[in-house]
């Protein structure tokens, strides 16, 4: 124990050695063995009193023996002599640190024979009447209370309160205190010349009970000591008083506290309890600051207090007023305070608790209203951010992967409404070539417990499209750094990666056509050469020679050579552009009804009214147009329709054809001829490509380059089996 508290006091050192030295000495009491012996037996309440005052005021950790020599009941030498020998007998092996003795017969034991039986054990006695300092003399282990009653305060209080009495009617008995008490009071009767003492100390119960009952008025009954009768019949103290006090018509006053409540009225009382606590203190100089006990001053001051009975004080008419002060009152109507005294203190405190409860339940009410209201609007700003974000955001459990969170530009850019989203998991949205990609970096994000970066996922939205997006999935993990969420953080780079296809195409061409351009003038000087030649050469033959025919021949092979060469001139540099503002809903009509004319192909015009004027060169618009209408054609060998479809547009500075911001004349011819296939799509406007089995690929590349040329662009959608459409982008003349 003493180990535990000094490695507690490490912080609080002073606090502990103060600890220490007040338990230390009740640690020293432990396996202290002391004897209590009783004059009387337990049945005895003034006994029981002095053990209760002794036993209660000691600490607990203490060993008690406790006998009873009953000496009201059996009083002869013979007795003690047994007791003797029986004591040393059953005491043969025990050894007590004190022996607590009560009343005279066991003081005046131990006087006798303690030295024989308990050798030189410390002795604290209480309760002793007939008690002098010679009869100590030679025993330096005694000390103790001696018992003070004042039977004169008792007879002169009693006088005070009964002035008109005349006689006194003493009840006693011939037991050891009967005999001590007896002869304190004959010595104090000379102090009462105008009272008549009548003494009854050797009657039987009845007899008394019969001297009580004839008393009258102006007789008053002090009460000593009736434990045994004439006829040795024993009684208890409060049966002593029971039996006489209800023959009695007249007052009892008493000198001890344990006929208080039995029909006695009071006086100045000697209490066993009292007796006891003021042994305790002896007892414990003794056994715990080891004073040896002749060394302790016997206690010879009077510890009596005046105690009444309520009840009998108003059955004879005693006012409280004429008692003294300090006086205690048993049987006291209590007020309702003092009736529920402990009751009212308690709720008192309980409701002293509820206030300061409910004070504090409020304090924390309104900090957590406060908090909540911060909470509230912390919420609000990341939800109005959440939603507000351009950035696709969404956020799944980590457990289970499913949806708690879709953002507004998750709905614009992925066709899906919240409703459709939340509480639901991949599989319940996307196709499973989807919804499984989606699920395995969802778990490589929770094993790993890392940011996961998809650089270029592929998307499929609501309406079918095929959205290519930047993700980022992040862990949140919660308090012990395992994760709770995945926060999905998604860019749309689909327009973005066009437009880089787009780039790298115009880079492409520009290189092609710088090579495209040495190559044509290189091919022109040499096709010059030859043309001339051949030209010389027809001079010297007749038309009707056959090899005229051949060289005939061979100019236009070079001639169509040449023609190759201006082709791959325009491709490369679009040649020289003659631009006016044109109405170009004329150009259209005219290119379409001219090429289909004769042919399995019907065609619908879908044009503004109030179609934008262009700045065009006519020339080479034709030829763009015509070339798109050619391609259609071929691509619906049996029969189909041609819609050519004209509108004014405005395109802002973020459009995703990487043009200026400004209106646009669109012009989209649509087929219905087999299509283009996907991985087809990026390369038709390479120079050379194509799917034909004739032809030299440049028509949709020169296409393009003319567009370019007057700041526009051109685009294709395709679906196999469903048809193409191409889109020329125009600037418009505002």
């Amino acid at each position: 124990m003493f180990y535990n508290i000094y490695v507690f006091s490490k912080k609080i050192i002073i606090l502990t050695l103060l600890n220490l030295f007040i338990l230390i000495p009740f640690y020293c009491l432990s396996n202290k063995n002391i004897l209590i012996l009783n004059s009387y037996s337990p049945k005895l309440s003034w006994t029981e009193k002095e053990i209760e005052g002794f036993t209660t005021n000691m600490p607990n950790n203490i060993d008690y023996i406790i006998e009873y020599m009953d000496t009201k009941r059996i009083n002869s030498k013979e007795y003690f002599e047994h007791l003797k020998e029986l004591y040393l007998l059953k005491f043969k092996s025990n050894k007590f640190d004190l022996i607590f003795s009560t009343d005279d017969d066991a003081f005046n034991f131990l006087l006798l024979h303690s030295k024989k039986i308990f050798g030189n054990t410390p002795i604290v006695f209480c309760g002793v009447n007939n008690f002098s300092f010679n009869k100590i003399n030679g025993f330096d282990n005694i000390t103790g209370v001696i018992e003070v009653y004042d039977i004169k305060e008792t007879l002169n209080l009693t006088l005070r309160l009964h002035p008109c009495t005349k006689k006194v009617v003493v009840i006693n008995d011939k037991t050891t205190t009967g005999i001590l008490v007896g002869n304190q009071l004959k010595k104090i009767i000379p102090d009462f010349k105008d009272i008549q003492f009548d003494i009854f100390d050797n009657i039987s119960l009845k007899e008394a009970q019969e001297v009580v009952s004839s008393l009258r008025k102006g007789t008053i009954i002090l009460f000593l000591v009736f434990n045994r009768d004439k006829n040795n019949m024993f009684f208890s103290y409060e049966d002593s008083m029971k039996l006489i006090s209800a023959y009695s018509k007249v007052p009892i006053y008493s000198t001890w506290d344990f006929y208080l409540g039995y029909g006695v009225v009071g006086g100045l009382q000697t209490s066993g309890y009292f007796q006891g606590k003021k042994a305790t203190e002896l007892a414990l100089k003794i056994i715990k600051d080891n004073i040896q006990p002749k060394k302790i001053p016997i206690i010879t001051e009077d510890m009596n207090k005046y105690m009444f009975d309520y009840n009998k004080l108003k059955e004879f008419g005693i006012k409280l007023n004429k008692l003294p002060k300090e006086s205690i009152i048993i049987n006291k109507p209590s007020s309702f305070y003092s009736i529920n005294k402990k009751i009212m203190w308690i709720y008192f405190i309980f409701i002293i608790f509820l206030i300061i409860f409910a004070a504090i339940l409020i304090y924390i009410l309104l900090k957590l209203r406060k908090a909540m209201k911060e909470i509230e609007k912390n919420k609000i700003l990341l939800h109005s951010i959440l939603e507000n974000i351009p950035n696709p955001v969404y956020v799944k459990t980590s457990k289970d992967f499913q949806y708690v969170l879709w953002n507004k530009s998750c709905e614009d850019i992925f066709g899906y409404q919240k409703n459709d989203v939340i509480g639901k998991y991949d599989q319940n949205i996307f196709p499973e070539q989807y919804s499984s990609f989606h699920t395995k970096f969802d778990k490589e994000c929770v094993e790993k417990n890392k940011l996961i970066e998809i650089k270029d996922q592929s998307v499929l939205t609501k309406d079918n499209t095929i959205k290519l997006i930047h993700n980022k999935k992040v862990p949140i993990v919660d308090k012990y750094g395992k994760p709770e969420y995945i926060v999905g953080i998604a860019e749309d780079i689909t327009e973005k990666m066009k437009i880089e296809l787009e780039l790298q195409k115009i880079h492409k061409l520009e290189a092609i056509g710088v090579l495209a351009t040495g190559v044509a003038h290189e091919f022109n000087n040499v096709l010059t050469g030859i043309l001339g030649n051949i030209s010389l050469a027809k001079v010297k033959f007749s038309l009707e020679e056959k090899l005229y025919e051949i060289i005939e021949e061979a100019e236009k092979s070079c001639l169509k050579a040449r023609e190759l060469t201006k082709q791959l001139l325009t491709f490369s540099k679009g040649g020289t552009l003659i631009k006016k503002p044109t109405e170009i809903i004329e150009l259209i009509k005219q290119s379409l009804t001219s090429i289909i004319k004769n042919s399995n192909i019907i065609y619908e015009f879908q044009l503004e009214d109030s179609l934008n004027k262009v700045e065009i060169d006519e020339i080479q618009i034709i030829n763009v147009i015509n070339n798109l209408i050619i391609n259609a054609i071929q691509a619906m060998p049996y029969g189909g329709k041609i819609i050519l479809k004209g509108e004014n547009i405005f395109l802002n500075e973020s459009n995703s054809l990487s043009l200026g911001e400004g209106n646009y004349v669109k012009i989209s011819i649509i087929d219905q001829g087999c299509g283009i296939k996907e991985e087809n799509l990026t390369k038709i406007f390479d120079p050379f490509f194509t799917t034909k089995e004739i032809g030299a690929g440049l028509g949709l590349s020169i296409s393009h380059t003319i567009i370019k040329k007057h700041n526009g662009t051109i685009t294709v959608e395709s679906e196999l089996k469903k048809g193409s459409t191409f889109s020329i982008y125009i600037p418009a003349l505002t």
